[in-house]
């Protein structure tokens, strides 16, 4: 019997749900500006520009099967902290004209065959 997921590996799994998070989030107004922005601390899933607020929105990017808890569950202290190193570095390289910025989870949990979108912004004000 084949596996839902055989064949297929990490990378591709994620670029699956990162262009679902781009779309839903173009679907909310946003405007997406880079995907995958990596740097020597990490990447950044998303990086958009908000319209409502005029800034910049680092996005990172989790999906969890729902067998193993929410996905906005596993985005910790750390992982905050890694895209915030990272945010710096693009800020210092793409000179972005917008100043003002924040950072979102756009968190896809899949529970008994259905996807669940919860979109939580400024989620750096919770550390």
């Amino acid at each position: 019997m084949v596996g839902e997921n055989e064949g297929v590996n990490k990378r591709e799994k994620g670029k699956v749900w990162e262009d679902f998070a781009a779309k839903h989030l173009e679907h909310k107004g946003y405007k997406v500006l880079f995907r995958n922005w990596t740097c020597r601390w990490g990447e950044i899933d998303l990086v958009c520009f908000d319209p409502s607020e005029k800034c910049v929105v680092f996005v990172e990017v989790k999906f969890r099967d729902g067998w193993f808890g929410d996905a906005y569950e596993s985005v910790g202290f750390y992982k905050i902290r890694a895209l915030k190193r990272s945010a710096g570095f693009f800020i210092l390289k793409e000179k972005p004209i917008w100043k003002d910025f924040r950072f979102d989870v756009v968190a896809i949990t899949k529970v008994r065959g259905t996807v669940e979108v919860e979109h939580f912004p400024a989620v750096d004000q919770e550390w």
